[in-house]
């Protein structure tokens, strides 16, 4: 990997390009030097990968005593899908946001304690309709 020096972010904007086939990513740092990225869905899946692994990465560097940060504004989700995992105690979930796409292997127990809690929130959410 190429070593090179970090500059600090002073601003980061999105937008759809005019065709609506790409994201534009437009950063600018501390001395006003903008630099804007074109990002189709799978360059853009990429990046969120690769972000979250990193996230990831810095996490397990810190140690669990860090604080916990704020969760980020919820993103509303295209499609979900499920499939086999790579064992038999796992399973594949995929999530779509717009034209980016992210697979995660799960492990089984977590994924039907989720179900679980859709249940039961679904069923909060009947009930409270029909008072």
């Amino acid at each position: 990997m190429t070593e090179f020096e970090a500059v600090a972010m002073k601003d980061a904007q999105t937008a759809v390009s005019p065709d609506g086939e790409t994201i534009l990513l437009s950063v600018v740092d501390a001395e006003d030097h903008r630099l804007v990225v074109r990002l189709n869905g799978e360059d853009l899946s990429r990046m969120m990968a690769l972000m979250l692994s990193t996230t990831m990465d810095a996490a397990a560097r810190r140690g669990s005593g860090g604080p916990v940060p704020p969760l980020p504004k919820p993103l509303p989700v295209d499609s979900i899908g499920v499939g086999l995992g790579p064992s038999d105690g796992e399973a594949i979930l995929g999530v779509r946001v717009g034209s980016a796409g992210l697979s995660f292997v799960v492990r089984k127990n977590a994924l039907l304690a989720l179900c679980d809690d859709l249940r039961r929130l679904f069923q909060k959410q009947v009930s409270a309709a029909r008072h």
